[in-house]
C-alpha cells in the first residue's frame, strides 16, 4: 500500500490521509473564525500580567506593596496635552474612587512639579465629589491645614490651622465673609461694669478700652476676622466722638459724634485683634456694644 492510498477509519468510516488533513484544516479555519466574530475578550484577565494598551480585568483587589527609593511607589505620566493619566469611565459608580484608611494623611497625594498644577480633575457633571461625614459640623480630631470636607448637612468645611482640634472655617452655605447671628448678642455695657464710663486715663484715644469679643459672645468663633454690630452712647458728660477700632494705635477716626446727655448709636463694622476691639472717647461717657455679626 502506498502513502497516497493510507487510510485511516474507526470502522465503518474510512477516509485518506489527504482527505483527514484537509478536513483539520477546515476545522480549525472554522474555529479561528468563531473565536474573531466572538466579543472582544480582556487581553489580561485575573493573575495575569497588565497588558498596556488593552482591556483588562479584575474581580479581586490589587495591592501594591512597595518601599521605593523615592517618595512614589506608583507613578503614572502623561505627555500629551489634555490627556489624564488616570481616567474612570462609565462603566461603574466612581470613575476612580480613592480611600484613606486610619492612620493614614489621605488616600492619594498629588504633587505638581515645578510651575505645575498638584492635581487636574474633570467631569462632564462634577469636577470633585465629597463623600458626606456621618456628624454635622466642623470635625475635633487631628487636622491639617488644607484638609475639606462636607458635614452630614451639606456645609462645606476647610481646615485653616492644624492642629487637635484644628480650626475649620465653614466654606458654604453663606461661604467665607459675613454671617449674621440669629439675634444681636450683647458684648459690652459699661454701665454695670466696673470700670464705669470711659473718661480720660481708661477709656480716652490714648488709653482705650479692650473689649474681648469673641469670649464675651459665644457664637462668635474664634477665628473670626472681623464682627458687625452697634455702638450706642448714654449719660455723656459733654460732646464729643467715640470710635471703635481693632487695637493698637487710635487710627484718627471716629464711628460716632455726640452732644451732652443725648442716647445716640450707631453701626459699625470693624476688624478684631485678637478676638477683641479697642474703644474709646474724648469725653466720658457710658457706651454699649452689641454684635449683630461677624467675619470669616
Amino acid at each position: 500500500m502506498t502513502l497516497k492510498e493510507a487510510t485511516v477509519g474507526n470502522g465503518n468510516e474510512c477516509k485518506t490521509r489527504r482527505q483527514f488533513f484537509r478536513a483539520a484544516v477546515v476545522a480549525a479555519g472554522a474555529g479561528v473564525a468563531a473565536h474573531l466574530a466572538s466579543p472582544d475578550r480582556a487581553a489580561a484577565d485575573d493573575l495575569d500580567n497588565l497588558v498596556l494598551g488593552a482591556y483588562n480585568t479584575a474581580s479581586a483587589e490589587t495591592f501594591l506593596l512597595a518601599n521605593p527609593p523615592t517618595s512614589s511607589a506608583f507613578t503614572v505620566f502623561n505627555s500629551r496635552a489634555g490627556g489624564f493619566g488616570v481616567r474612570g469611565t462609565a462603566l461603574g459608580t466612581d470613575g476612580v474612587g480613592i480611600r484613606g484608611d486610619a492612620n493614614v494623611n489621605g488616600g492619594i497625594g498629588v504633587v505638581g512639579a515645578a510651575a505645575s498644577t498638584g492635581g487636574h480633575f474633570y467631569g462632564a457633571h462634577a469636577a470633585i465629589r465629597l463623600e458626606p461625614q456621618a456628624a454635622a459640623g466642623a470635625p475635633t480630631g487631628a487636622s491639617q491645614i488644607g484638609e475639606m470636607l462636607v458635614d452630614s448637612e451639606g456645609a462645606l468645611w476647610l481646615c485653616v490651622v492644624t492642629g487637635t482640634p484644628g480650626v475649620w472655617r465653614q466654606i458654604s452655605p453663606g461661604g467665607a465673609g459675613t454671617r449674621y447671628l440669629s439675634a444681636p448678642q450683647r458684648a459690652y455695657d459699661s454701665r454695670t461694669g466696673a470700670d464705669g464710663k470711659l473718661r480720660a486715663g481708661f477709656g480716652d484715644t490714648a488709653n482705650p478700652r479692650v473689649i474681648p469679643i469673641t469670649a464675651a459672645v459665644a457664637d462668635v468663633p474664634a477665628d473670626a476676622i472681623g464682627v458687625v454690630g452697634n455702638l450706642a452712647l448714654t449719660e455723656q458728660d459733654a460732646g464729643g466722638f467715640a470710635t471703635v477700632w481693632p487695637g493698637g494705635v487710635w487710627p484718627g477716626t471716629a464711628n460716632i459724634n455726640f452732644m451732652a446727655h443725648v442716647d445716640l448709636s450707631n453701626a459699625f463694622s470693624v476688624g478684631l485683634s485678637s478676638g477683641a476691639v479697642s474703644v474709646a472717647a474724648s469725653a466720658p461717657t457710658h457706651v454699649v456694644i452689641d454684635i449683630a455679626g461677624y467675619v470669616l
